[in-house]
């Protein structure tokens, strides 16, 4: 099973830290900063920014709040904590998560200390930086054992570093915390699923389906357990739930027509494709398995269509311009191959299929001279293969 969306309910969980955690910061006022040996032209730079954090257009706050931080590293002491906390808040309501790292790394404040971790796992998370995100999300389980959320976040990194026993010890603890939370068990249901563990998600899934089943997610969820066991017209099943009760989860509609496909539905498995392009028209991958299905079906034009998408999406994709190029040729597209083979080995020049496939259409449309280079190029690049 491909991995594109199997994980698509934990990509999405990490940016909740965003919302949840300014929320507990409410104690914490500008008016408390006023200690702070600071020039007014330094308190109304840190007000300014912070009053257009909380506008109905934040990103102006960006030129005052990166002033304010500026400001801040100057200062020592625990005096700047208030303030550092309020600058922390808003630069990750704007998602300027190294920024926000920067500024909760001054603060020294026992009291919140496990607050700090957590908000510092999500912005190292957000930077790449995932096992140092590992680290502070570890430091905040180990100064509450009781932190659900913590242990949730926890997981999810653990499993993105492939580590999946402890992400699941991680998640099994989340969920036994907070059992009516329906991201802690979906997403242990889902690192269960990436760890090809298909028939123990299937069996947890079912233990909490009473709790979660209104949930498109859960449906979506339970879905990819089942295409994973090949289990075709159960995956479909799943995958049509969670596509009524969220029209617009495009993912659902992906791995419908993935289930379609394994059950040779294949005019089922474009229409579901073609729902999951009408949500997201910049997906390759879409585009890609819809080329897939309609060459099962003998539709060239919608393969070439779906290809060109490919290409056009991704440029760097010389395999699917290959292929975009044999379907030109299948629909007596000859010179439009031509041109695609061409580009591609512009991109790789050492692209040995494609000079043989140069070589015989440029003969077919009666180049011979260019068909003979092209050959010559491919029985070169097969000598030094050979040699290799």
């Amino acid at each position: 099973m491909t991995g594109y969306h199997s994980l698509s309910l934990i990509a999405r969980l990490l940016p909740a830290l965003v919302v949840a955690y300014p929320g507990q910061l409410g104690g914490f006022s500008l008016e408390e900063s006023r200690g702070l040996q600071n020039s007014s032209q330094a308190e109304s730079a840190c007000r300014k920014g912070l009053e257009l954090a909380g506008s109905s257009n934040p990103a102006q706050a960006l030129p005052s709040l990166s002033s304010c931080q500026q400001i801040l590293s100057k200062q020592k002491g625990e005096t700047a904590n208030p303030l550092r906390w309020e600058v922390a808040k808003a630069l990750l309501k704007l998602e300027k998560f190294v920024e926000a790292a920067s500024v909760l790394e001054a603060i020294h404040d026992v009291s919140q200390e496990g607050l700090r971790q957590k908000m510092l796992g999500l912005c190292y998370a957000k930077s790449s930086r995932r096992d140092v995100a590992i680290q502070c999300f570890g430091r905040a389980v180990s100064l509450d054992s009781r932190d659900a959320e913590a242990r949730f976040n926890l997981g999810v990194l653990l499993s993105e570093n492939k580590e999946v026993n402890q992400a699941l010890t991680q998640l099994g603890e989340a969920v036994n915390l907070q059992p009516e939370e329906p991201k802690y068990s979906l997403a242990l249901a889902e690192v269960l699923i990436e760890a090809k563990r298909y028939s123990i998600a299937v069996e947890f899934l079912n233990a909490v389906r009473p709790r979660f089943e209104k949930l498109g997610q859960f449906h979506y969820t339970i879905g990819l357990a089942h295409y994973g066991q090949h289990n075709a017209p159960t995956a479909i099943e799943a995958m049509l739930r969670a596509t009524e009760i969220d029209p617009k989860m495009e993912a659902a509609f992906y791995f419908l027509g993935n289930a379609y496909a394994l059950a040779e539905q294949y005019e089922m498995a474009c229409g579901a494709y073609r729902e999951a392009i009408k949500l997201n028209p910049k997906s390759a991958i879409y585009y890609g398995r819809l080329a897939l299905v309609a060459e099962k079906l003998g539709n060239a034009e919608e393969v070439v269509h779906s290809l060109d998408q490919v290409v056009r999406l991704n440029p760097e994709d010389v395999i699917s311009q290959l292929n975009l190029a044999k379907a030109l040729y299948k629909a007596n597209r000859l010179p439009e191959a031509i041109q695609q083979l061409e580009n591609a080995v512009q991109k790789v020049p050492d692209y040995k299929e494609a000079y043989y496939l140069l070589s015989s259409y440029s003969r077919q449309i009666g180049d011979v001279k260019a068909a003979d280079r092209y050959i010559e190029t491919y029985r070169r690049l097969a000598r030094q293969t050979t040699t290799k």
